[in-house]
C-alpha cells in the first residue's frame, strides 16, 4: 500500500499531543525522504509476512522457496534478519497455537487494512497481525529497529491498529478483551498491553477524536514535545519550538531561579562561578537545546545548498575532508614491491592511516610510492561565519552536485 493517511496510527502521538502540526507540516510541502532503516524495515516486514503465510499453512513449499528467492536477492538479506523474523513468526505461531488449545478457533489476518475514520478523519492504517478469536481480539505489530525497546503500554499506535480491527471485526466475533503486543526480535523484546473493548472505545471518543477532528482541521495549540517533533519535518523552523526552546535558554538558565545549592557546594564555589549543584540542573536541560540547535543548523545548510537561500552574515563554504587512497590493494603491491613488510602497512582488516604511513616511510618515500593512489576529496558544503577565510561556494548548483558525490 503506497498511499498515507495524514493522522496515520504510525504519527499518532504527534497529532495527539501537538494537533495542528500535521497540516503544518502539510503546508510546508516536505517530502518524506525516507531512510535506509526504513527501507530495512520494510524488507524485514515483508519477509515476515512471506514466513508467517507459509508457518500458518497459506501458500505451499514451492511458493514459499520462490518468494524467499527474491527476498534473499535484496541487499538487506542477511543471518540476522532470518534469525529475527524467524524468532518473530514462533512467537505469533505460538499465540495462535494457544488459542487454538484452549478451544478458541482463532482466525489469523495478515497485513490487514485497518479502518478507525469513524473517531480520526481519513484515519486508516496497516495492522501486522491480527488474531481474532471468540472474546479476545490481539493485534501484533512488529518492530525490527535496533534503537530502544518500545512499549505497548498506553501506545497510541497500536492502539489505533486495535480500534480498526475491533470496529471491523467485533460484530462477528464478540470479543470484549482486546490484547496488544509490540515484538522487537532484535531487542529480544516483547511487550503486551491488555484493555477492555469498553475502555477502548471510550479513549477514542473522549481523548482521540476531539484531537484528531482539530489536526485534521489545523486547529489546536502547538505543544513541542520530544518525541512528537522528533520526526516533525517542521521541526527546524517551528516558532512554538523555537519559543520554548528560547524560553529554556533565558529563563530556565537564569542562575537566580536555580534553587540553591547546598549550604558546603556555596562556601567553596567563588560567586563567579556556578556550584556543583547549579551544574546539576542544566544538565538535564541542555540534551532539549542541543537536538533544537542542531536540527536548525542542518535546515539553514540545506535551504542554503539546495534551494539558493542566503542568510546575513553567513555564505557555503567546502568544509574539511580527509586524503584518501583510493585502491588499497594496489597500494599494498607497491609497498611490497619495496620490501615492506605487511606488518608496516597493514593494521588489520586494512591499510594504516596515510599519517601512520607516512610516519613509517618517511614522506619523500610515501609520496614517490603512493602519492598518485592518494586524492583528497571535495569537503561537504557547510554554512559558516562570512569572516571565515575559505572562499565562498559561488554555485549553489555546483554545491549540490558535489555533496551528491559524496552520498
Amino acid at each position: 500500500m503506497t498511499a498515507h493517511a495524514l493522522l496515520g496510527a504510525s504519527s499518532a502521538h504527534r497529532w495527539l499531543v501537538c494537533p495542528p502540526s500535521m497540516r503544518l507540516e502539510e503546508s510546508l510541502g516536505l517530502p518524506d525522504t525516507g531512510s535506509s532503516f526504513a527501507a530495512e524495515g520494510t524488507a524485514a516486514h515483508a519477509y515476515a509476512e512471506l514466513e508467517l503465510r507459509y508457518r500458518l499453512g497459506e501458500i505451499t513449499k514451492r511458493s514459499y522457496a520462490g518468494r524467499l528467492k527474491a527476498h534473499k536477492a535484496t541487499e538487506w538479506w542477511g543471518t540476522e534478519m532470518e534469525d529475527c523474523i524467524g524468532d518473530y513468526a514462533t512467537q505469533i505461531v505460538e499465540m495462535v497455537e494457544g488459542l487454538k488449545g484452549a478451544g478458541k478457533s482463532p482466525s489469523v489476518e495478515l497485513e490487514q487494512r485497518v479502518d478507525y475514520s469513524e473517531y480520526v478523519p481519513e484515519g486508516f492504517g496497516t495492522a501486522d497481525v491480527v488474531i481474532l478469536s471468540e472474546g479476545e481480539l490481539h493485534v501484533i505489530d512488529l518492530k525490527y529497529g535496533r534503537g530502544v525497546p518500545v512499549s505497548a503500554e498506553d501506545n497510541p499506535q497500536l492502539r489505533l491498529y486495535a480500534l480498526g480491527a475491533a470496529l471491523n471485526y467485533q460484530i462477528i466475533y464478540g470479543f470484549d478483551t482486546v490484547r496488544m503486543t509490540i515484538i522487537q526480535p532484535r531487542l529480544g523484546s516483547t511487550s503486551t498491553d491488555t484493555i477492555s473493548l469498553e475502555d477502548l472505545l471510550e479513549w477514542a471518543e473522549g481523548y482521540v477524536e476531539p484531537r484528531a477532528r482539530a489536526a485534521y482541521e489545523g486547529r489546536g495549540e502547538y505543544c513541542p514535545d520530544d518525541k512528537a517533533c522528533r520526526w516533525c519535518r517542521a521541526k527546524a523552523t517551528c516558532r512554538a519550538r523555537a519559543d520554548a526552546a528560547l524560553k529554556t535558554a533565558c529563563e530556565d538558565f537564569s542562575l537566580d531561579a536555580l534553587p540553591d545549592a547546598d549550604a558546603v557546594n556555596q562556601e567553596t564555589t567563588p560567586a563567579t562561578l556556578m556550584t556543583v549543584g547549579e551544574v546539576a540542573d542544566l544538565l538535564p536541560l541542555l540534551p532539549k537545546l542541543e537536538a533544537w540547535a542542531k536540527d536548525v543548523q542542518e535546515w539553514a545548510l540545506t535551504q542554503a545548498r539546495d534551494h539558493d537561500v542566503h542568510y546575513e552574515g553567513y555564505k557555503l563554504v567546502e568544509g574539511r575532508s580527509n586524503r584518501k587512497i583510493t585502491n588499497p590493494q594496489a597500494a599494498a603491491e607497491a609497498l611490497q614491491k619495496i620490501g615492506c613488510e605487511p606488518a608496516t602497512y597493514y593494521k588489520p582488516p586494512e591499510l594504516r592511516t596515510i599519517t601512520a604511513l607516512e610516519k613509517v616511510l618517511g614522506k619523500p618515500v610515501f609520496a614517490d610510492v603512493l602519492g598518485d593512489l592518494v586524492v583528497k576529496p571535495s569537503g561537504k558544503p557547510v554554512l559558516v561565519p562570512e569572516g571565515d577565510k575559505r572562499p565562498e561556494i559561488n554555485s549553489t548548483e555546483n554545491a549540490k552536485a558535489d555533496f551528491a558525490e559524496m552520498e
